[in-house]
């Protein structure tokens, strides 16, 4: 919703030299915006492959991964591009995506903790700990989206484009920081570590 600026790549066909294709490119962008136009291109680069920088622009991409990075790696590349995080939050939604990513692709290991944690068939366990963890991580989830839309609206809300009811989204914005009041010691993407999961590792590393 917020992603205002995207990449796109261009790879050269075969019997053609992308180095010459990108010097091309380079000067009709160069010529285009002192003309003003282009406007929606912001950069290109050569690595590899031509890398084209958009604003506002609507890409449509097929879907296929490129062979020089992976999925995780462009979700966060675009974020970057946008300002949306900072090089700390990277690294922390590389770590809960690869945790929450486990329960995504079941396998023996997530089916033998499920087992062990949650009420099923022919288990008695009830583990309220592991319970309380799943509801965090819907309702910071859930916290995270509403957060982006509120965004969204507020730029098209300036744009004009809409005109939203000011009492519902003032009941929304409370929503979330009481939301956040009560459950701020859970260390997720933007919040900070709690003092006990400081001495916790303290106590560990030692």
């Amino acid at each position: 919703m917020n992603g205002v600026k995207h990449y796109k790549y261009f790879h050269a066909k075969k019997g053609h030299d992308i180095k010459e294709i990108y010097k091309k490119w380079e000067k009709d962008l160069e010529a285009a915006h002192k003309k003003g136009e282009l406007k929606d291109v912001i950069d290109m680069c050569l690595k590899g492959r031509i890398r084209i920088t958009y604003r506002e622009a609507r890409i449509n991409h097929d879907g296929k991964r490129t062979n020089e990075l992976g999925f995780q790696q462009e979700i966060i590349l675009h974020i970057l591009l946008n300002n949306l995080i900072t090089e700390k939050p990277k690294q922390r939604i590389i770590i809960f995506y690869n945790f929450l990513s486990i329960w995504a692709h079941l396998n023996k290991f997530v089916f033998r903790e499920m087992k062990n944690n949650f009420y099923l068939k022919d288990n008695k366990n009830n583990n309220p700990h592991m319970d309380r963890v799943v509801f965090l991580y819907q309702g910071h989830l859930t916290k995270m989206i509403l957060t982006c839309f509120l965004e969204f609206l507020k730029r098209q809300q300036k744009k004009k484009n809409i005109k939203p009811d000011k009492i519902k989204l003032k009941e929304v914005v409370e929503a979330i920081s009481n939301f956040e009041s009560t459950t701020n010691y859970f260390w997720f993407i933007y919040n900070k570590p709690s003092k006990f999961y400081k001495y916790n590792y303290a106590i560990n590393k030692i």
